[in-house]
């Protein structure tokens, strides 16, 4: 499968995906793959887990997102769209990228957030999230 390029050239404040469908085929690992290098090695790593437990869980936090945690739209060099979304799960912020190619559900980006994420929500996502709640 060709992976994307991670630079954007464009932005969109609209989701260019439906998450309901995204999230069926994240609940069903044939339709849906990880990328290593943005997506299940950070994970591997920040989670001290394996790589098969690192993709189980980044398709988990596909399927508990929810609209509110939406952040952007890009389109990369590769001419696809990808939505952006931002949430807390264990303690952790985590920035993810998802979108769809022919083969279904592409998990391009699944880490810790390089900068604080303000989301359509109105909320903002760390890298750790922050004590007395979930944002």
């Amino acid at each position: 499968m060709h992976r994307p390029s991670r630079r954007g050239s464009a932005t969109r404040s609209t989701p260019q995906h439906l998450l309901t469908r995204l999230q069926r085929q994240a609940a069903t690992p044939e339709c849906a793959e990880v990328a290593y290098e943005r997506a299940g090695s950070p994970t591997a790593a920040r989670l001290n887990v394996s790589l098969g437990e690192a993709d189980t869980y980044v398709l988990a936090t596909v399927v508990q997102l929810t609209p509110s945690m939406y952040w952007r739209s890009v389109q990369l060099p590769d001419q696809q769209w990808y939505d952006e979304y931002a949430c807390y799960r264990d303690g952790f912020g985590w920035y993810v990228k998802v979108g769809e190619t022919d083969d279904g559900l592409l998990v391009v980006s699944h880490h810790g957030p390089a900068h604080s994420i303000t989301r359509i929500d109105g909320k903002t996502v760390e890298s750790v999230e922050p004590s007395g709640g979930r944002p």
